[in-house]
């Protein structure tokens, strides 16, 4: 899956989240935009959880990794 960084998001459908804003811009039924903007958050928040689910294993399979930006971060 091809992962974008859209923004200070990284975003996996990028095409997708395009395509709905394309079709938020030019929509002018107020329960069509309504549901665009559901599905809209929907990818994002799905994007985020995969994206939570990732750190979550990175941090436990490479520690010293985390360890090592915390550190640098205090300085």
């Amino acid at each position: 899956m091809k992962m974008t960084l859209f923004g200070k998001v990284l975003v996996h459908d990028t095409d997708l989240v395009r395509l709905i804003c394309s079709e938020l811009a030019a929509e002018t039924d107020p329960h069509k935009t309504d549901e665009l903007y559901c599905l809209l958050r929907a990818v994002l928040k799905d994007d985020q959880e995969e994206v939570e689910v990732r750190m979550t294993f990175l941090a436990w399979r490479y520690p010293y990794l985390c360890l090592a930006s915390e550190s640098k971060a205090a300085a």
